[in-house]
């Protein structure tokens, strides 16, 4: 009969809350010599869990990655997937496990249910333990996430806004008492460290960061003119399966615009406080620590909509020309966001060029 182990804690990683610079310390390892991280090829071990449970396996974005695109290769995924945390749960002189992604968050409660399953037989206790980010901010760091990465063209909040109901699921499963749940703010971590921090909360042995930093903000600067290009998509040109690596690309260049941090403003704010009123009702009543924010902070430098962002970068047009390097451009340059985003394909077509 299989012995079980004391604990095991699942960090719950909701985005844009630290859980890049954690991870990396898990992968490491921490002080603490009960505990044992499942080593899988990623730090973030999101594809590897949610890929056993996730039910429409085929719009998972890490299986698609994968090449897992019919239920031949998702059973050898999962199967392999399982023998490496089967063999962690059982390994020797090691009472707590822990495991980590942020893709649990998005869990399903069926979805949830049968992590616990698969969890039950191995552990006496478990614990769901997660950072919770207030709404603005957390807002205005996936809208850059999106920007970059997923061509987002618009300001829809419900694109934007991560459901906080979404931990209700884990309370029904293993008990709101077995849910942990803080509010991530950088100025209230426990020396200022996140990884102490977590350790400090668990009551594992102090483990320090070792100060790097997973920071990929960009400027509002370069947000806006990305943003502008995406909102331009017939202008865009093609670049096939080499789209991303071109826009990782562009991303890297605009890194070279200095400027202030992206903000929504207050209005914005509060059209989205209107759309999702219950649902951040229900967070305030769940979470134990204060969860106030500022939302009229930023309102000088704040955008509103649309329309606010494309006029915006328009005042980085002197640099992308600056990108070109006296290239000739075969339209008029004026003071206007198409300009921006011909610029920008202008510019991604040369990196396609260089790099192809």
């Amino acid at each position: 009969m299989l012995e079980k182990k004391d604990l095991c804690i699942v960090h719950i990683g909701m985005p844009k809350t630290g859980s890049s610079t954690l991870q990396e310390a898990f992968d490491k390892g921490l002080n603490d010599s009960r505990v044992l991280y499942p080593k899988f090829p990623e730090s973030n071990q999101s594809g590897r869990i949610y890929g056993l449970f996730v039910k429409n396996y085929l719009s998972y974005h890490f299986l698609a990655a994968q090449g897992v695109n019919d239920k031949e290769k998702l059973q050898l995924f999962r199967d392999k997937s399982r023998k490496i945390l089967h063999d962690a749960f059982c390994s020797e002189n090691k009472s707590i496990i822990l495991l980590s992604g942020e893709d649990l968050f998005h869990m399903t409660e069926e979805e949830v249910i049968n992590f616990k399953n698969f969890l039950d037989p191995y552990f006496k206790k478990i614990v769901i333990f997660a950072y919770v980010r207030p709404v603005k901010s957390l807002l205005e760091s996936a809208f850059q996430q999106l920007v970059k990465y997923h061509k987002k063209n618009n300001l829809d909040p419900s694109s934007l806004y991560h459901r906080y109901k979404n931990f209700e699921n884990f309370d029904k499963a293993f008990g709101s008492n077995n849910v942990l749940l803080y509010k991530f703010s950088k100025g209230d971590l426990i020396g200022s460290d996140i990884v102490l921090d977590f350790c400090k909360k668990l009551g594992l042995e102090d483990t320090y960061s070792d100060g790097k930093i997973f920071n990929e903000s960009l400027s509002r600067e370069a947000v806006a003119v990305l943003f502008t290009y995406h909102y331009h998509q017939k202008i865009n040109s093609d670049f096939g399966d080499k789209k991303y690596l071109v826009a990782n690309e562009f991303v890297e260049l605009l890194r070279g615009i200095s400027g202030h941090s992206f903000k929504f403003s207050s209005k914005y704010y509060e059209r989205v406080m209107l759309q999702f009123e219950s649902d951040y009702s229900w967070i305030k009543k769940r979470i134990s620590d204060d969860f106030y924010e500022d939302i009229y902070a930023d309102d000088l430098e704040g955008f509103s909509d649309e329309k606010d962002i494309l006029l915006y970068s328009t005042r980085c047009i002197d640099f992308l020309l600056s990108l070109l390097k006296n290239k000739v451009v075969p339209f008029d340059v004026v003071d206007h966001p198409q300009t921006v985003a011909k610029l920008v394909d202008l510019i991604m077509v040369d990196i396609y060029k260089k790099m192809f």
